[in-house]
């Protein structure tokens, strides 16, 4: 509870130079690119530096989803956020899984990831972790270093 109080004290104490100099348009284009959409890949490690207990572990398979920025401009830059899976323990799981959105602004999925799984979110249902834009594995990254500090 401590964190999600203190969190948006610590989120406005960042500053504005460093959130600037992310959110230059990058030059890729996503008319006709084959990196749009969601692609399988190792899950972050570390994924949070300093702090071991948040590892994913075996237990996800991880990718990106990259997409336009603008949805309805395939021409702007493109955007990319992590996406975490925890496959249901179930022999015959729920149709429909689960899909988790950390709290904002700024806060990664990936962070509770594993501490929700071990709570048994995943029992009868998968559940998917994906990152908000600008989030700690996404690209652009908003950076905060006064919340990472703050987590470690």
């Amino acid at each position: 509870m401590t964190v999600l109080v203190t969190l948006p004290l610590v989120a406005a104490a960042c500053s504005d130079d460093e959130a600037a100099s992310s959110t230059t348009p990058a030059a890729t284009s996503a008319a006709g690119d084959s990196r749009v959409g969601y692609v399988e890949s190792p899950c972050p490690s570390p994924n949070f530096p300093g702090v071991r207990r948040l590892e994913l572990g075996a237990t996800f398979t991880c990718g990106t989803l990259t997409v336009p920025e603008v949805r309805s401009d395939p021409d702007s830059r493109l955007i990319t956020i992590q996406v975490a899976v925890a496959k249901a323990h179930a022999p015959v799981p729920k149709p429909d899984p689960i899909v988790y959105l950390a709290g904002g602004p700024g806060w990664s999925a990936m962070v509770p990831a594993r501490e929700r799984v071990f709570r048994g979110w995943n029992r009868n249902r998968d559940v998917v972790f994906v990152d908000q834009r600008g989030t700690y594995h996404a690209e652009p990254r908003l950076s905060c270093p006064e919340i990472d500090d703050h987590v470690r």
